[in-house]
């Protein structure tokens, strides 16, 4: 039994501009309506913080660590992020008591033009990483997978209490705007199953058959009459033009995906990868889906006869979102009951 109902709550990342940290704020405001919430912190985890670097690599060690502690001490502990399945530190942490968050991770995919060390480290080390977590959690204890390629590897081990839904779908607020002034938003980065390069190739092919674009992300060089471009915006302005704008492009095969459920929120019709969590969203939808980054012209098939039917694709946007969001606050209910 444990020794307080206070609930202690370890996160890496609490920052609204990234989504690790998006993620995290979103289930601690749920779980603060019903628990005596204590979010964890000292110089060395603000310390920690300051780099992304040692905020990714170091802090979950030593997050790890302190948790120990508290578990020692018969504490209620619960760990918000990172909770990926590759983290079997996370694992033993529930061996021993702990709770964990949503359980999140792209699992074994990888770029359109995986390099060497990518193809090795996500097909080969992750299924090592996987399997010592699979082993290491207890059978008995539920499980929240928050994306696709997590639920599957959940699955194929026969967990027997298992619930699936996207942690942030209830914490993004539907609006609809009225004022468009973009044809297409497209938001990229440097991470390596982003299909960064395609990214940038489609802008300025978007760009060449005169869509007006919005381009948030690094890389992209001058504006112009069909180009907005920005390398990072707040939060509030990044949601204005996505909500500006009349359909959203993802080339990234990353499994989850805040920017799509926020257009489809947003009633943005989106177009993106055939493996990728914003697919999932949309059922597979073979309009909302493309099969190759590298087929502009595809794309630009698919996103000019979206664009041409605007009213009827910006509904169908907004019903992916209601069921997404339905299902969400069923898996987060169940998680949270269990806490």
């Amino acid at each position: 039994m444990k020794s307080s109902n206070k609930l202690y709550a370890f996160g890496c990342d609490f920052s609204p501009d990234t989504g690790e940290g998006f993620l995290a704020n979103a289930i601690l405001s749920h779980v603060q309506r019903t628990n005596d919430v204590v979010v964890y912190g000292d110089p060395v985890v603000r310390l920690l913080r300051r780099r992304p670097l040692s905020r990714d690599r170091l802090l979950p060690l030593y997050l790890f660590v302190v948790i120990l502690g508290y578990l020692a001490r018969n504490r209620r502990v619960l760990l918000l992020n990172y909770a990926a399945i590759w983290n079997f530190l996370n694992a033993a942490l529930v061996r021993f008591g702990a709770s964990l968050g949503p359980i999140t991770g792209s699992v074994f995919i990888v770029p359109r033009s995986a390099r060497l060390r990518d193809r090795v480290l996500r097909l080969y080390i992750q299924r090592i990483l996987v399997g010592a977590f699979l082993r290491l959690y207890p059978r008995g204890r539920l499980v929240w997978a928050a994306t696709p390629s997590v639920m599957a590897q959940f699955e194929r081990a026969q967990m027997p209490r298992l619930t699936f839904g996207f942690p942030f779908a209830v914490h993004v607020v539907a609006r609809n705007c009225a004022d468009k002034k973009f044809d297409i938003f497209i938001y990229s980065g440097h991470h390596p199953i982003k299909n960064h390069s395609a990214a940038l190739a489609a802008v300025s092919t978007l760009a060449s058959a005169n869509y007006k674009v919005c381009y948030v992300g690094p890389d992209f060089v001058g504006n112009g009459l069909s180009v907005t471009a920005f390398f990072n915006l707040p939060e509030a302005l990044f949601n204005q033009y996505l909500g500006e704008s009349r359909l959203y492009i993802s080339f990234s095969f990353e499994d989850a995906g805040i920017t799509g459920m926020k257009a489809l929120a947003f009633g943005v019709p989106i177009l993106c990868p055939a493996r990728s969590g914003l697919a999932y969203m949309t059922a597979y939808d073979a309009e909302f889906c493309y099969d190759d980054p590298d087929a502009l012209d595809d794309i630009c098939d698919k996103a000019g006869h979206i664009l041409s039917r605007p009213q009827d694709y910006s509904t169908r946007a907004a019903l992916y979102f209601s069921r997404a969001r339905s299902a969400t606050a069923q898996s987060i209910e169940i998680w949270s009951n269990d806490l």
